[in-house]
């Protein structure tokens, strides 16, 4: 058996923003879904403000998820047959944190603030690429709480975002992070 871990041990605190670096197929990735409750270790434990998240059951992971991760994919992972905003408005309505008629003015504001406002009601495949990354961080943020984890798992996801774009999404993390007990990986 392949294992893609060995001898973790990682604590990150409350505020903290950590940087995986590492060679491609060394467990970036991994460690992030790990992290976010997407995967689940063969062995070890992985505990996330206290709690062991590998012994629930999928439904537990999901919903806790939902709530708490916001994940930025390597390749965004836009649902193809939705537009950027259902793609923003999807999260959210399958946690059910907002009332109906709120969520796609969240979901707007969110692409506003990521430059891709005029690009809402655009299939993902209509999008450039840089777009489609801004829709993917803006639905990262869509259910955005304290106690939230950031992953970013990009190679080159925020070195391609104009700089004034990037500035702005650090500032309002590392505001999130500090006020609402929060933190933030990337793999790059």
């Amino acid at each position: 058996m392949f294992s893609a871990l060995r001898s973790i041990d990682l604590e990150i605190r409350a505020g903290e923003l950590v940087a995986i670096v590492g060679k491609s197929g060394s467990g970036k990735s991994t460690l992030l879904n790990m992290l976010g409750g997407i995967d689940r270790p063969s062995s070890g434990s992985v505990a996330v403000g206290g709690k062991a998240i590998q012994d629930w059951i999928e439904n537990q992971l999901a919903a806790w998820r939902g709530r708490t991760v916001g994940f930025v994919f390597q390749f965004f992972q836009l649902l193809p047959t939705l537009t950027a905003a259902e793609n923003v408005i999807l999260p959210m309505d399958f946690c059910r944190m907002l009332p109906v008629r709120e969520r796609r003015k969240r979901a707007l504001d969110l692409l506003e603030r990521f430059g891709v406002r005029q690009q809402a009601d655009k299939l993902p495949s209509s999008l450039s690429g840089g777009e489609q990354q801004r829709v993917a961080i803006a639905r990262s943020l869509a259910n955005l709480l304290p106690g939230i984890i950031t992953a970013f798992d990009m190679d080159y996801t925020l070195l391609n975002l104009r700089q004034d774009l990037t500035s702005s999404l650090h500032f309002r993390q590392t505001k999130a992070s500090k006020s609402w007990n929060s933190w933030k990986v990337v793999a790059t």
